[in-house]
């Protein structure tokens, strides 16, 4: 089961990054939110699941350079969660665990 909090580390190419990631399956249709300790929220995008597979979209603020798009894809079995996401300067892995 997809749906609700996540302690996700994303281990980008700037460093590794930790959120929380607030996660709400209906039916294929994913939504949900970032937030992280310095204030920083967001919202997901083109989001979906199948099963517990998932897919969506979030922009990543990136001091002096603007945002980045990453797409995340994973799965999660019981309260861990991983994947990898994808961005313009290559591709990392991330994790999380159910809060």
């Amino acid at each position: 089961m997809i749906s609700g909090k996540w302690d996700m580390v994303l281990h980008s190419p700037m460093g590794a990054k930790q959120v929380v990631f607030d996660a709400v399956a209906n039916e294929k249709e994913l939504t949900g939110k970032f937030s992280a300790t310095s204030g920083w929220n967001t919202e997901i995008y083109e989001g979906s699941a199948d099963g517990d597979s998932f897919r969506f979209k979030v922009d990543f603020p990136v001091p002096r350079m603007g945002s980045f798009t990453f797409t995340l894809t994973g799965d999660v079995e019981g309260d861990d969660m991983k994947g990898i996401a994808k961005m313009a300067l290559g591709k990392c892995k991330f994790e999380a665990k159910r809060l």
